[in-house]
């Protein structure tokens, strides 16, 4: 009965020490900025030009964002284990693509260039990001508009490249 009871108040005890108040979501925010995204890809389209969604990906698939084309090549998790694999044939039509500015608007998280190193938690992973994915959109896009609610960046081609 005893390690019943300590099973269940041990790990109840770290989540619950480990957690603090809850933050009241702002809805307002976040809605302002789904109306920012869907507005800009729409316009993009519409000027026949084509949107990449890194990440936010689930406003297409569930229609939230309708007549905007998914480009599947690149998604989010996909596109980090072809950058930590460095596989070079997937990896090189993507810059083909990002140096010819082949997306007039690309959905991300925000991008940095920040390198970590082995000594931080999962900082192979970051600099091969870092590298392989964050500088290569950096040299060719711009942020246009930061959306901080949702977390999100609209990315646009940059007039003059950094190459």
């Amino acid at each position: 009965m005893i390690l019943l009871v300590a099973a269940v108040a041990f790990p109840l005890y770290f989540t619950l020490s480990a957690g603090g108040a809850l933050q009241p979501r702002d809805f307002a925010s976040a809605q302002s900025a789904m109306e920012a995204i869907v507005t800009a890809s729409r316009q993009v389209v519409e000027q026949g030009g084509e949107v990449l969604f890194i990440n936010q990906r689930h406003l297409l698939t569930f229609d939230n964002i309708k007549h905007v084309p998914l480009v599947p090549d690149y998604e989010l998790v996909f596109l980090m284990e072809m950058a930590m694999a460095n596989n070079a044939t997937y990896l090189d039509e993507f810059h083909k693509n990002i140096r010819e500015q082949r997306f007039a608007m690309i959905v991300s998280e925000p991008l940095t260039t920040q390198h970590q190193g082995r000594s931080h938690s999962f900082g192979e992973e970051n600099d091969a990001w870092v590298e392989r994915v964050s500088e290569p959109i950096l040299c060719y896009y711009e942020p246009a508009t930061e959306l901080d609610a949702a977390g999100v960046v609209l990315y646009t081609p940059r007039l003059i490249p950094c190459r």
